[in-house]
């Protein structure tokens, strides 16, 4: 029976667990009267537990709360006495409360340590009931990344794939939690093993998420000497960024070099200037060809019977020798002597100095590193055994005949391999080793190499394999930014190309170079550390060819002082003058045109200025002998000059239709003819290889057969298709001579046919095209002479024209720009040259209407037309000047043939010779028949992608019609919906500032450069003409473009037809001035060209006079320049091109210098630093469908290895992207350039961005100081950007899941924007603009929106409303007035 205080006990535990207090429930959230979410505001601070309390209960319930509790509070008596808990004179509450933990209770030795364990269990008791109310998780992560013992298993899931991953870090991590709890018992005896197992379950799964993240994220590039390799490289690159001369051998910067040059510190040698460290050493080698020796250092320890290795420590070389003999014209590399061997380079192989110092170095380190070969030699006959490792490949011509097999592993640990015949192994002849030796080095002063190519040419296959050999890397590969390039690998076109060219091709330089040569996304290239720059690419340098800002300023001049006789007032581009006296003239009265030029000027509005410039332009005797009018024909002839200029480009380009412009066509034709039927040899050779392999047993599959005929039949079908090309140029050829066609036409003036007019009046323009085949009756086609000698004919070739000319209109096409998209072959022209299917005199394109007026069918605003024709023209000009045409044929032939000839022709070879042999490996055959598969599908995806990137910067992706209804509604919702939501967007641009210190730093961002700008009104002035005339940007005011940084806008430029679309289209650009993102934009691109200007003149000149240049100044220029093209800058300045003013402003003059490709390369350059800096997204950041073509993948291929997918061209699909746009472009620009770059800057520019969006939230919200701190850190960080797209994607999961995911309730922040409802849930995946359509459906149709919802959507729904100058007002009035309304409506 048991004791009367065993009973007791008993009872107590029986009770169980007792309900837990209610003391600790946090206070509920506080009613404020004047709050309302739906206008903008967010939940009122939260009365209770905070997010760092939240940590801190977290930290006090694990072991290391335990530790620290044992610390602080560890009784000091730990006396056995005859202490007894349940004792009521000892303890008169017993353990009433404490019947769980009676087991740990009852064994306390004495008061004092009852009382420590009590103390633990109730604050543990406490940190439970606060966290039960927490929905947080992000403190249980925190504590567990702050255990330095629970990332230990992690970094060995580094490359393991996720499965892979998964598994050893749930092991891992699993197993140090184990050992962890095991302890935590001992610390704490409070701790059940029922909360061990969880812990460790919790653990093991969240060890294996984080691994499964790390495989896949580390995958192909953590392998083994990953870590070395990258310390090398970075080792490698402070060493040239310090102007070391001569340089460590490649790959070995831990090798010392002396050397006895000067201590002057440089060495003048034909006006070559190089820095030369002091002297080190004093010695010279007295034989006439040795210039180096090796000195090795023992290492290891020293081992009885065994030598002690040696390793190369530093190297001897003979600097002033070298030097002597260059400057007496002696050329070591071409003496057999110097060379040990017959196989010597040619003169000019070496072309500096420093270049033959390099390679000495070089090669004196090869005869360490590059080990003489073992030859077998046979000597007589019987048999040669050897013993190899087990994974050693087995050489052809020997073969296994035992292998030994490990006892713990079960497998083959070596094998012995015998060949018939007796050989004896020797070292291979010196000369063959000497000249192994002198390639390699050579290859490696290949790789220090700078560029050879044109400064804007493009990156040739035979260039490209100058640089240095394909590394796994590759040279225009991404440079490392820790592992979230691969999160992005597939998002864009862009990144598409770079990975495949890195994972499938070996990082090709070639592949690896198109990528850059058509766009750039802030990032930077792995050949910057190998002072091999960024191509110029053909985005940028079509921008900075763009003259319509020109042009602008021409027209708006002219007009000022025709109306005003004055000049007009335009701060940042916003049109003050100008708008106000066009407003004014259209108010005080309208006339018809038969009455303008007998107006007084001073009442002409823009529009009939505009009218008269356009008749000035197509016929200049149209103001001959009116004096009156100078100001207009002045005007018109300095549009002429930038019309001549950019028209005297494309005809040395050969771009136009004419006899001249046609037969270089045809020669590119030819040429590219050529390399189609080098393919189709090659794919013939491929076809014979695969039919012997069948022939002697090997399994080829029919869909391989099927796959080789079908590339064979593709390309025959090309090759006619080329042939066909050129019989229709010669038909132009022939055609041209007969209508006249000449490249610069006089009185030219770009012809844009107007689309209204053209389908309003069909009959009256046929009626026009009738009378012009009347007198132009022939034409060339398939070389024969057609004549149109029947009416019949002539219908046929008027209907012909006719749609030919209205698909043209429909796109907005300028002169047959966009011909390739939708000219038909035979027609008479030619689809690929730029000319007019008709000559007819554009003072003609008319007819008059009933009332005697003239209805043009061509469009008259000049604005228009010219903005249309540079926009379209600049890209094509860049892409001929890039690759040799405008649409990139030639070089994508290019591509292809390198592919074949690299990649696919070395396995046929291989693939021949496997099926020569006596017997063939099967396995080895089938197993190359599927590298050439991967190689054909791998090639067909990266000109997919090229092919896209293209496009995108021609403006030729989306192909839809930009008059049809689709495209017209969803031009107007997102016009719509900016102007309803974007009023307030300046006070997100201020973030700006920040970018401008993370690439230049604080002191250049508002010191020095940035001081003149800001207080100099010259300065400004002209940093904006520079900004404009030079690097063709800065036009956001003038072409209303300031949106697009933050909105996806679509890309057109064709003016509108639909009434509504037209009116939201007007108001787009006095809106961006309105919300005063337009002037900011400008203003910031203004700073950040001319701090780019000023830094890369200034140390460009340092670097090539071989003065030092500051290491954050280097690593910003070799962004995009190397030593040469430096060097060609120095001597720009030298000519006085480049200027330096009286405040020590660098002025680029760029269009000046004598070099032209120099001049386009540096503008481009400049212009893709305003972009990472002032972030503006384009083609190259953006994934397909923000460029309004959807691009669906179906995962199949056709005969020729091209993946198929479903294309839909529509603005609709851009709907969900309208604010996307900025976030893609920040995370190249910002998240992996920061990640790349790792500098002061950087670290500066993080601490501005965070200071900046914290004062953008601050403006930004009227609740900002009722809202807790976490919840504003959330907002702050999210304003940075600096998180890119993750930022936006997170916005949506938290909306979509009714904020139960996402940060926010990660750290038990309330919603972004107040509790969502089933409106904003249903339109957030559509984008703003239906979000805004759904909001209000849910408004006035759900029982649950209240009158202060339906004010509020009312008000959002207004274009406008929430501008800074009356967005407080806005509110107030509208929910004012929509009381009002709905009270009239209830009574």
């Amino acid at each position: 029976m048991a004791s009367l205080e065993e009973q007791k006990l008993n009872k107590l535990l029986d009770k169980g667990l007792t309900a837990e207090s209610n003391m600790y429930l946090p206070l509920p959230y506080q009613n404020y009267p004047n709050f309302n979410p739906a206008f903008g505001g967010y939940a009122p601070e939260r009365y209770g537990q905070g997010w760092w309390e939240d940590v801190t209960d977290t930290w006090t319930l694990g072991w290391q709360g335990a530790v620290q509790y044992n610390i602080q509070n560890m009784p000091d008596n730990h006396e056995i006495t005859d202490w007894n808990p349940l004792d009521e004179k000892m303890n008169p509450n017993r353990l009433d409360g404490y019947e769980q933990y009676a087991d740990e209770l009852l064994m306390t030795n004495n008061r004092e340590h009852f009382d420590y364990l009590k103390g633990r269990i109730d604050e543990k008791r406490r940190a439970s009931s606060n966290l039960q109310w927490s929905d947080r998780w992000s403190p249980s992560l925190l504590v567990g990344l702050a255990n330095p013992m629970y990332l230990v298993p992690l970094p060995a899931t580094l490359g393991m794939g996720i499965l892979g991953g998964f598994a050893r870090g749930a092991l891992g991590l699993g197993a140090v939690v184990g050992a962890e709890e095991a302890l935590y018992h001992t610390a704490d005896p409070t701790r059940t093993w029922k909360e061990s197992t969880m812990t460790i379950g919790t653990a093991a799964l969240m060890g294996g998420a984080l691994g499964g993240v790390l495989g896949a994220i580390g995958k192909g590039r953590y392998k083994k000497g990953f870590i070395d390799e990258t310390g090398k490289r970075i080792d490698r690159e402070h060493a040239r960024r310090e102007g070391r001369m001569p340089d460590n051998p490649w790959n070995h910067p831990d090798i010392k070099i002396f050397h006895n040059a000067s201590d002057k510190g440089n060495i003048k040698v034909k006006k070559t200037k190089m820095n030369i460290d002091k002297t080190r050493k004093v010695f010279t080698f007295k034989e006439k060809w040795k210039f180096a020796e090796s000195v090795f250092e023992t290492v290891g320890k020293k081992i009885k019977g065994q030598k002690r290795q040696k390793k190369l420590s530093s190297i001897n070389v003979d600097v002033a020798k070298i030097m002597q003999q260059w400057k007496e014209g002696i050329r070591f590399w071409t003496n057999p002597i110097a060379m040990g061997t017959k196989n010597v380079f040619k003169h000019d192989t070496l072309k500096t100095p420093l270049e033959a110092i390099q390679f000495i170095i070089e090669r004196e380190a090869a005869k360490t590193f590059v080990p003489r070969k073992s030859i077998l030699k046979l000597v007589g006959k019987g048999e040669t055994r050897k013993i190899i490792k087990a994974a050693d490949k087995i050489p052809d011509g020997w073969k296994v005949i035992s292998k030994v097999i490990d006892p713990v592993t079960k497998k083959a640990s070596v094998m012995t391999i015998m060949r018939k015949g007796k050989y004896i192994e020797k070292k291979e002849p010196f000369s063959d080793w000497i000249t192994r030796v002198n390639n390699h080095a050579l290859e490696r002063v290949n790789a220090f190499r700078v560029g050879d190519s044109s400064y804007v040419g493009v990156i040739t296959k035979e260039f490209a394999k100058t640089l240095t050999k394909r590394t796994s890397r590759g040279l225009f590969n991404l440079a490392d930014s820790m592992g979230i390039d691969k999160l992005f690998s597939k998002m864009t076109p862009w990144y598409r190309a770079i990975n495949i060219v890195k994972t499938k091709f070996r990082g090709d330089n070639y592949l690896g170079s198109k990528p850059w040569e058509l766009g750039y996304t802030g990032v930077d290239h792995n050949g910057k550390f190998l002072g091999i720059r960024k191509p110029a690419d053909v985005k940028a340098m079509g921008e900075a060819q763009n003259k319509f800002a020109q042009f602008n300023e021409i027209f708006e001049d002219a007009y000022a002082m025709f109306v005003n006789a004055q000049k007009r007032m335009a701060p940042f581009g916003v049109e003050l003058s100008n708008a106000f006296t066009n407003i004014s003239n259209k108010v005080n009265g309208v006339t018809w045109f038969k009455d303008i030029l007998n107006k007084s000027p001073s009442q002409w509005t823009k529009s009939e200025f505009e009218e008269i410039f356009f008749l000035q332009l197509i016929e200049p005797s149209f103001l001959k002998g009116k004096d009156a009018f100078k100001v207009i024909t002045e005007a018109v002839s300095k549009t002429r000059v930038l019309l001549d200029d950019t028209g005297k480009v494309m005809s040395d380009l050969g771009m136009f239709a004419s006899n001249k412009g046609a037969k270089v066509y045809k020669n590119k034709l030819s040429n590219n003819l050529f390399t189609l039927e080098n393919r189709l040899r090659a794919y013939e050779k491929q076809l014979n290889a695969l039919d012997k392999a069948w022939q002697v047993g090997a399994k080829v599959s029919p869909k391989k057969w099927n796959n080789l005929s079908a590339n064979i039949k593709q390309i025959k079908d090309d090759i006619k298709e080329i042939q066909n090309r050129i019989k229709e140029t010669d038909d132009f050829i022939l055609n041209s001579k007969e209508m006249g066609y000449k490249d610069l036409k006089e009185n030219y003036f770009p012809q844009m046919w107007s689309h209204s007019a053209i389908t309003q009046y069909p009959e009256q323009f046929k009626s026009m095209l009738r009378k012009y085949f009347q007198d132009n009756d022939t034409y060339w086609k398939d070389g024969v002479k057609i004549i149109l000698d029947t009416s019949a004919k002539r219908e046929a070739r008027v209907n012909e024209i006719f749609h030919d000319i209205a698909k043209g209109a429909s796109l907005g096409d300028v002169d047959g720009l966009m011909a390739h998209v939708y000219r038909k072959k035979g027609i008479g022209g030619l689809q690929y040259l730029k000319h007019r299917v008709i000559n007819i005199k554009q003072t003609e394109l008319f007819f008059l209407n009933e009332a005697g007026e003239k209805v043009w069918f061509i469009n008259r605003s000049v604005s228009d037309v010219l903005r249309a024709y540079w926009t379209r023209t600049s890209p094509q000009i860049a892409m001929a000047q890039k690759f040799g045409d405008r649409h990139m044929f030639g070089e994508i032939q290019r591509i292809r043939q390198h592919i074949l000839e690299d990649y696919i022709v070395p396995i046929v070879s291989k693939i021949e010779k496997e099926v020569a042999k006596t017997k063939p490996n099967l396995k080895e055959i089938a197993k190359l028949e599927k590298e050439i598969t991967k190689y054909q599908n791998a090639g067909e995806d990266f000109i997919q992608n090229i092919k896209d990137l293209r496009d995108k910067t021609l403006m030729q992706f989306n192909r839809a019609d930009p008059t049809a209804w689709s495209e017209q509604v969803a031009t107007s919702i997102k016009d719509w919906a900016s102007m309803a939501t974007m009023g307030r967007v300046y006070l997100t641009a201020l973030i700006d500032n920040g970018m401008l210190i993370f690439n230049h730093g604080y002191r250049r961002a508002f010191g020095g450069a940035a001081k003149q700008f800001v207080r100099g009104l010259e300065t400004s002035r002209k940093a904006r003409r520079q900004l404009q005339d030079e690097y063709g940007e800065g036009f956001d005011v003038l072409l209303a473009q300031a949106g697009s940084r933050f909105q996806e806008t679509g890309g057109n430029i064709v003016p509108a037809t639909n009434i509504i679309t037209r009116t939201l289209s007007a108001m787009q650009r006095p809106f961006y001035i309105a919300n005063l993102l337009g002037p900011h934009t400008v203003i910031a691109k203004q700073m950040a060209s001319h701090i780019a200007t000023q830094r890369l003149l200034k140390n460009a000149v340092l670097w090539a006079r071989g003065k030092p240049v500051p290491k954050d100044e280097m690593e910003f220029m070799t962004r995009f320049f190397d030593l040469k093209f430096a060097k060609a800058i120095e001597r720009e300045f030298k000519k006085g091109n480049i200027q330096v003013d009286k405040n020590k402003n660098w002025w680029a003059n760029s269009t000046k210098w004598s070099d032209d490709d120099l001049s386009l390369a540096f503008r481009s350059y400049v212009n893709d630093s305003v972009h990472s800096t002032v972030i503006t997204p384009k083609g190259a950041d953006r994934p397909n469908w923000f460029d309004a073509k959807m691009t669906i993948p179906t995962f199949t291929r056709d005969a020729t290895g091209k993946m198929n997918r479903i294309e839909i061209d529509s603005k609709l699909v851009t709907l969900p992207a309208q604010f996307l746009s900025y976030g893609m472009s920040a995370t190249s620009k910002l998240l992996m350039a920061g990640m790349q770059r790792r500098d002061g800057n950087v670290l500066s520019g993080v601490t501005a961005l965070m200071a900046l969006g914290y004062f953008s939230a601050w403006l930004k919200d009227p609740y900002f100081e009722k809202k807790t701190f976490t919840e504003n850190t959330i907002r702050a960080f999210e304003l940075t950007g600096m998180l890119g797209i993750i930022n936006d994607l997170n916005i949506s999961i938290e909306t979509l899941s009714a904020n139960q995911l996402g940060v926010r309730p990660a750290f038990g922040a309330r919603p972004l924007f107040g509790d969502t409802n089933i409106g904003d849930r249903v339109g957030e995946p559509f984008g703003p603009g239906i979000n805004l359509i759904t909001e209000a459906i849910w408004a006035f149709t759900s029982e649950e929106a209240k009158k202060d919802d339906r004010a509020a959507i009312v008000r959002r729904l207004i274009p406008w409303n929430n501008l800074l100058i009356w967005n407080s007002w806005f509110r107030d009035a509208s929910k004012n007035m929509y009381g009002t309304i709905e009270e009239s409506i209830t009574d």
